[in-house]
């Protein structure tokens, strides 16, 4: 293995890194890290559940009384700006599914919430098409942030929420 490693490396370009690491998929064990700290019981946080061949990241059923689904987002436009809409009708979809409303105890009609987490804390300044004005930042509110920071309620969608979270950093 270390000669192959060697061999390969006296090459002065390569097609692809040498480390590939899926930052999405990291986030979102982040993610579900620490969701898994604040909603600690057993059940309230379930990771990648396939309904009707279709897999919500997180489906949250607390015994604080949060029933929803939770997407995480590596994407730092996020921060400044809203979700594509291709990203909210997927979320949105989740939502309407039959299968979520049983997996959550709803018998009712009631809209299921569903929350976007993102990085708060990345410093890059790509410009974003989407603004602001569809999710306003709520300074009180009846909707539950789901972790102590940045909280914004969509106007354009019920019950749906962008949340930052921040990484980890030194």
């Amino acid at each position: 293995m270390t000669t192959i490693f060697l061999k390969n490396s006296k090459k002065s370009k390569t097609l692809h890194p040498p480390f590939w690491i899926d930052m999405s998929k990291l986030f979102e064990l982040f993610v579900f890290g620490k969701l898994r700290d604040k909603y600690s019981l057993e059940g309230e946080v379930q990771y990648h559940k396939k309904f009707n061949k279709q897999e919500p990241d997180f489906i949250l059923n607390t015994n604080c009384g949060i029933k929803a689904v939770v997407d995480a987002k590596y994407k730092p436009r996020y921060s400044s700006g809203n979700p594509t809409m291709e990203d909210a009708r997927q979320l949105a979809g989740y939502t309407r599914l039959n299968s979520v409303y049983k997996e959550l105890g709803i018998e009712n009609d009631d809209v299921i919430s569903a929350y976007f987490i993102y990085p708060g804390n990345l410093n890059f300044t790509e410009k974003d098409q989407h603004t602001q004005e569809d999710f306003k930042v709520k300074e009180e509110t009846e909707e539950i942030s789901l972790f102590e920071s940045s909280f914004r309620v969509s106007s354009s969608y019920k019950k749906m929420y962008l949340q930052e979270i921040n990484l980890l950093v030194n």
